[in-house]
């Protein structure tokens, strides 16, 4: 569309006209019969002219007419133009050629294949050897290539699931060539993957017969917010009855668990809905012998090929430098160590990708020795020595850091993408640390994208540190990130900022957000001031159409004099002390249960198909047949059958292979049989091996497990242990943490430290947090580009006075 085409130019005019704010227009399209239903964000796009063709004209119709009445009615001298005038107008501004998204599959040469995502294979010393290794086709690879084609009579969604370097993109994309070759494909990456999905296909700029890819299909439904979006639009696109169209993602088996089965999955509703509807293909980690056998052809002919074949490990993980990349993390020094860890812990946390070298070089301080430390000055070119090594490629392949060209609109410089293999290590090595002061400060100076900060402030937040949080949350805002400004004025309500409160909230409102005007309303009717409730809550309803405020302002209406009370839970200590005392007397019960006879049958209800035929097998002491059949259904999305067959093995006194089978469903996604295994431990009395076994299902997601075992402890009296596992607690992103911690200190009796920590969170170094507020963050001026001595060390000084 041509820039400010002139129906967008005469749309705007006429919403000038009408005077009426977006929520205000929500609201009254929404009472006009029949009702209209539209967003905020849906009335953005139309009047920023973001969608060349609607989804719905006839909405947009009577919309404009709504918009005439009114602006008729606000001046009886506007000049009013017909509908018909309108849609002239907007035929008009879609003459302009607009080309069909993507690429021909059939002209896609194996050069591109890394523009798809498919990694760079080691080297080959062979003379004119294709970029690529011969493709060796598993019995996954037959089930692909049936969905595909049946993609080409229905539009459908596909999702290749299956750990690192395991050949998913590759898998994906030798099947679209084979068997997609008149269509084209479409990888949406700028300026930003979620942005790019539900700008181009809000705008209507997918055609027929086009195959979505989705590489790393997490990066476009897991942050929160947009997460969300992007999966309503894409199951929006796949039942519009203009297609075919076909949308092909991968993504790893943890991601999947975590949006379809576990504690998170109630978060991301729209990616569970849009997920449910897909055809799931497992790619295994490894080749069996028979698909070794029949690609005997293919390896003879391919010297990188007849290397992986003959390693242990899996070949598509040798191919990607998988073990070289392994020893050399491994193998490395202090310093490129430090940098591979705030890596880690980056992709750990948000969704960055490409990390900026200043980011590295300033978050890595924090990860080094005392000793090392004092010596990474500017002379020792520690940092510049240890990226030379990281950047170093592996026979041919990406090396444990690979440089990046990143473009982006408030960012056009080199970054570094830690290699996948080594991301998925450190996820299930690092889960649970809290990166250091450096790590935080270095975000807050070095990233710009209002997103990745938003979703670091959630990081913080959801850790208990409320100060990092607040500063982050601020940073968005100031980025552009509108519910960055609405999460900040919860934290101010939180901590008894109900000035700075206020202000953040209504600048959300301002920016089409309101969510926060109803809370922080709330908040102020608390403190007496009724007067701004009010004000607040108008602005809500009148505005932005906002039901929940309307009957708010009912209910203050009816209670006249009185003052609405609404408990805030979060503060009252006394209620949550008692409710923590029911969580340890519950867990008391459990370990009563637990220390019982068990008797399998109790776990055989027939909740699955397959769960009869493993009990059948385990019973008749085919321990090994109960078990394949068990992996079977857990790669193909149920692990609860390994958790059963843990719980079992346990009650029969086999420890080992009960913990065996726990850890195998925690790597599936179902950390619940070692929280079982960790309360029939404490159950016989064996308290320091169910505190190993709890704090590895809080290492795999089961984060309330140390919360149980720290009431348990307070209980008992062991006040200084509850405190270590609630602290443990909060690092693993236990919400209940700050509640508990307040509850622990107030019985040693550090009355202050307990409302110290109730209101201001942690710092950093899990002590209380020193009191803040908003003028405190504004003062501060987080991000802010420093200028003169800005060595390391004085960088890492600056970042650490900061908390």
């Amino acid at each position: 569309m041509a820039e400010d085409g002139a129906f967008v130019v005469e749309l705007r005019r006429l919403r000038s006209a009408a005077g009426l704010t977006y929520g205000s227009i929500i609201k009254r399209a929404a009472q006009q019969v029949p009702p209209i239903f539209l967003t905020a964000q849906t009335l953005s796009d139309w009047f920023r002219g973001a969608v060349k063709v609607p989804r719905d004209p006839k909405a947009q119709d009577r919309l404009i007419i709504l918009l005439e009445a009114e602006a008729r009615r606000r001046d009886p001298a506007h000049e009013s133009h017909p509908i018909e005038w309108w849609r002239v107008l907007r035929g008009a501004s879609l003459e302009s050629p607009c080309e069909d998204l993507g690429r021909l599959v059939g002209e896609l040469s194996e050069d591109q294949a890394q523009t798809y995502g498919v990694r760079r294979a080691i080297s080959s010393e062979q003379v004119g050897a294709p970029v690529l290794p011969p493709y060796m086709k598993r019995t996954h690879d037959i089930e692909l290539r049936e969905e595909l084609l049946a993609a080409t009579s229905r539009s459908r969604i596909v999702m290749v699931v299956g750990g690192s370097s395991t050949g998913k993109s590759r898998a994906c994309w030798e099947a679209i060539r084979e068997a997609l070759p008149g269509w084209r494909v479409w990888h949406p990456l700028a300026p930003d993957r979620p942005e790019a999905v539900i700008g181009e296909l809000t705008a209507g700029r997918v055609a027929p017969r086009t195959v979505v890819w989705l590489d790393e299909a997490h990066m476009y439904l897991l942050p929160e917010g947009i997460g969300a979006r992007v999966a309503s639009t894409l199951q929006q696109l796949l039942q519009d009855p203009g297609g075919p169209i076909l949308v092909l993602g991968s993504m790893w088996p943890r991601y999947w668990e975590e949006m379809t089965r576990g504690d998170k999955a109630a978060q991301h509703a729209a990616a569970s809905a849009l997920l449910a509807s897909s055809h799931r293909i497992h790619v295994p980690p490894s080749f069996t012998g028979p698909e070794l056998t029949a690609a005997r052809t293919q390896i003879d002919g391919d010297d990188r090929l007849r290397a992986a074949a003959a390693v242990d490990g899996g070949v598509t993980q040798y191919l990607a430098a998988a073990p070289e990349l392994m020893r050399r993390y491994q193998d490395a020094g202090e310093y490129p160590r430090a940098i591979i860890h705030a890596a880690m812990d980056a992709r750990r946390h948000s969704r960055w990708l490409y990390l900026p070298a200043d980011f590295l070089r300033c978050a890595a301080l924090g990860y080094l020795t005392d000793s090392a430390l004092g010596r990474a000055d500017d002379t020792s070119r520690w940092f510049e020595t240890a990226m030379e090594s990281l950047t170093e490629e592996c026979h041919g392949a990406d090396g444990v850091l690979a440089p990046r060209k990143v473009l982006h609109e408030r960012q056009n410089s080199m970054g570094y993408k830690l290699a996948d293999y080594l991301e998925q290590h450190g996820r299930r090595t690092r889960p649970a640390g809290y990166p250091p002061a450096s790590f935080w400060g270095a975000v807050a100076q070095t990233c710009t994208d209002p997103a990745v900060l938003f979703e670091f402030a959630r990081r913080a937040d959801d850790r208990g540190r409320r100060h990092r949080a607040a500063t982050l949350y601020y940073l968005a805002a100031e980025y552009g990130e509108t519910e960055g400004q609405v999460e900040l004025a919860r934290l101010l309500g939180d901590i008894g900022d109900l000035e700075g409160a206020v202000q953040s909230a209504q600048a959300a409102a301002d920016r089409g957000a309101p969510q926060g005007l109803q809370g922080v309303a709330m908040l102020m009717e608390q403190a007496g001031d009724r007067s701004t409730a009010v004000r607040l809550l108008r602005q809500a309803a009148d505005d932005h159409g906002d039901l929940g405020a309307v009957m708010l302002l009912r209910a203050l209406e009816e209670s006249g004099d009185e003052r609405l009370v609404i408990e805030d839970p979060r503060r009252n200590l006394a209620l949550a002390e008692e409710a923590a005392d029911q969580a340890a007397v519950a867990l008391e019960e459990q370990e009563s249960q637990f220390s019982g006879r068990y008797e399998p049958e109790d776990l055989a209800r027939p909740w699955e198909k397959w769960w009869p035929p493993v009990l059948h097998l385990e019973d008749a002491g085919d321990l090994a047949g109960a078990e394949r059949l068990a992996y079977a259904a857990a790669d193909r999305g149920n692990p609860e059958g390994l958790r059963r067959l843990a719980r079992i093995r346990a009650k029969a006194g086999d420890l080992p292979g009960a913990e065996r089978l726990a850890y195998a469903a925690a790597d599936y996604g179902n950390s619940e049989g070692l929280e079982d295994l960790a309360r029939i431990r404490m159950g016989t009395g064996d308290h320091a091996d169910a505190e190993r076994l709890t704090y590895a299902a809080a290492d795999r997601g089961a984060r309330s497990a140390l919360r149980y075992l720290a009431m348990g402890r307070r209980h008992a009296g062991d006040y200084a242990g509850a405190e270590r596992l609630l602290l443990d607690g909060a690092d693993r992103a236990g919400l209940w943490a700050l509640r508990d911690l307040a509850i622990v200190r107030r019985h040693v009796g550090d009355h202050a430290g307990a409302e110290q920590i109730a209101r201001y969170g942690l710092a950093d170094d899990r002590t209380p947090a020193r009191p803040w507020n908003l003028e405190s963050i504004r003062l501060e001026k987080p991000g802010e580009t420093r200028s003169g001595n800005t060595s390391p060390s004085s960088i890492a000084d600056d970042i650490w006075r900061s908390e």
